[in-house]
C-alpha cells in the first residue's frame, strides 16, 4: 500500500490549503441554504408611497378618492399645481407619484364616460408607483360598475370603498408539498441542494492536485521502475481517493446535521437524501480522477473547476429551479448527473410539487450510478492509453 500511504502524506501537506477551501465553501453552503429559506417564504404587502393628490374638480367623489388613497399612501400636500415644481420634487424624489384628477371628474363618471379623468407622474420603473396605479384605476372601474348598476353616489362610494376593503388580504397558496415546514426540517433539503456543488468544487480543487504530484515524471518513473502494476497502482489511488472523499462528505453530512438537526438528517427522508448526495458523491470522484488525467497546471484546473462546477450547477437546478428552466436547458441538463440528483432532491423535498415515489427514486439513483460507471470506465480507459503514451 505504499502509494496509498504516498497519497495521504500528500494530502496531509495540503491540508491547510484544503481546509480553508472547505470553510469558505461550507460558509457559502451554509448561507445559500438559510437564504433560500428566508426567500422562499412568499409575503404580500401593499407598498406605502408619498403621493401629491392635484384634484382640480374638488367634488364628492374626487375627494373620497383622496381619502381613500390616504388609507394606504403617504398625502404629501405641496399646495401647488405647478407642473415644472411638481417633477422637480419627483426628480429629487421628495414625492414618489403625482395624481391629477381632471375637472368635471365626477360628472363624467356619472354620465359614464371614463376617459381622460385622471392624469399622473411618477418616478420612472418604479414598481410601487406601478401598483399605485393599479389602485387608483380599481377604485375608478369599480365606481363606475356601482354607478352603472343604478347605485346613487353616496352609495356607490360606500359600496366601493367596502369592496375594495376586502382585497388587501391575500391567501398564498403554497403548492409544495412539505409536510414538515419548520425551518430546520426545510434547511436539510436547501442543504443537499448545495452540497453537490460543494463536493464537486472541492474534490477537483483539493484531489486533484494530489493526483498531478503522483503524475509527476519523477514520481511516476520511481513507482513505474517498482514490481507495482498498473492495476495495484490505479486500485491504490483510487482507494485514497474514495477515503479521501468519504472524510469530505463525512463532515459536510455533520455540518448539515449541526444546521438543520440531527433528528431531521437521520429521518427517513433525510437518510434518502445521504444515500443521493453519497451516489453523486462517487461521481464526483471520478469526474476528478478524469480530469486528473488532463490537467497540467493550478491555473488550468481552476479553470476547469468553474466550468464544470459552476455550468452543471446553473444547467441542472443547483442555484437555479429546474422548473424556471426552459425546455431546451432541461433537455440538455438530462445528460449531466447534477440533473437527476437535484430531481431526486426535489422529489423528496416536495419543491417540485412530485409526490415521493420510491420507484422514482431508485431509478434516479440507478441513473446516477450509471452516470458514475461511465464516467469512471473512460477514466480506467484514458488512465491506460496515457500509460501506453508514455
Amino acid at each position: 500500500m505504499q502509494v496509498f500511504k504516498l497519497f495521504f502524506k500528500i494530502a496531509k501537506k495540503r491540508v491547510l490549503s484544503a481546509a480553508i477551501y472547505l470553510g469558505i465553501f461550507t460558509v457559502l453552503l451554509v448561507f445559500m441554504s438559510m437564504n433560500a429559506i428566508d426567500t422562499n417564504e412568499k409575503n404580500f404587502t401593499v407598498s406605502s408611497i408619498r403621493m401629491t393628490v392635484i384634484d382640480q374638480d374638488n367634488s364628492q367623489t374626487s375627494k373620497a378618492m383622496k381619502q381613500y388613497l390616504s388609507n394606504y399612501h403617504e398625502i404629501v400636500d405641496l399646495k401647488t399645481d405647478n407642473k415644472d415644481i411638481l417633477q422637480d420634487n419627483l426628480y429629487y424624489q421628495t414625492i414618489d407619484y403625482v395624481l391629477f384628477i381632471e375637472k368635471d371628474f365626477e360628472k363624467k363618471l356619472i354620465a359614464g364616460n371614463t376617459s381622460d379623468l385622471i392624469s399622473h407622474s411618477k418616478l420612472f420603473d418604479s414598481t410601487s408607483s406601478y401598483f399605485a396605479g393599479q389602485q387608483i384605476n380599481e377604485y375608478i372601474n369599480t365606481l363606475t360598475l356601482y354607478i352603472n348598476g343604478g347605485f346613487s353616489i353616496n352609495d356607490a362610494l360606500k359600496k366601493t370603498e367596502a369592496s375594495l376593503s376586502d382585497t388587501n388580504y391575500t391567501n398564498m397558496i403554497d403548492y409544495e408539498a412539505k409536510p414538515d415546514n419548520d425551518a430546520s426540517s426545510q434547511i436539510i433539503f436547501y442543504y443537499f441542494q448545495y452540497v453537490s456543488y460543494i463536493m464537486l468544487s472541492i474534490l477537483i480543487v483539493g484531489m486533484t492536485p494530489i493526483l498531478m504530484i503522483l503524475r509527476k515524471k519523477e514520481i511516476a518513473s520511481r513507482i513505474n521502475c517498482s514490481s507495482l502494476t498498473l492495476h495495484s497502482k490505479n486500485k491504490q489511488i483510487t482507494l485514497g481517493c474514495i477515503v479521501y472523499s468519504f472524510i469530505l462528505w463525512l463532515i459536510l453530512m455533520i455540518i448539515g446535521g449541526v444546521f438543520g438537526g440531527f433528528n431531521n438528517l437521520f429521518a427517513t427522508k433525510g437518510l434518502l437524501c445521504m444515500l443521493n448526495s453519497f451516489i453523486f458523491l462517487l461521481i464526483c470522484i471520478s469526474i476528478t480522477l478524469l480530469i486528473s488525467i488532463f490537467t497540467t497546471s493550478d491555473n488550468v484546473l481552476n479553470m476547469i473547476a468553474n466550468c464544470i462546477g459552476l455550468g452543471m450547477s446553473f444547467l441542472s437546478g443547483i442555484f437555479v429551479p429546474q422548473w424556471f428552466l426552459g425546455d431546451t436547458v432541461l433537455s440538455i441538463a438530462r445528460f449531466l448527473p447534477a440533473y437527476w440528483y437535484i430531481k431526486t432532491n426535489n422529489m423528496l423535498s416536495g419543491f417540485s410539487g412530485d409526490k415521493i415515489s420510491y420507484p422514482n427514486y431508485w431509478t434516479y439513483i440507478g441513473i446516477e450510478f450509471i452516470f458514475f460507471i461511465a464516467i469512471f470506465s473512460i477514466y480506467l480507459l484514458a488512465s491506460k492509453q496515457r500509460k501506453i503514451k508514455e
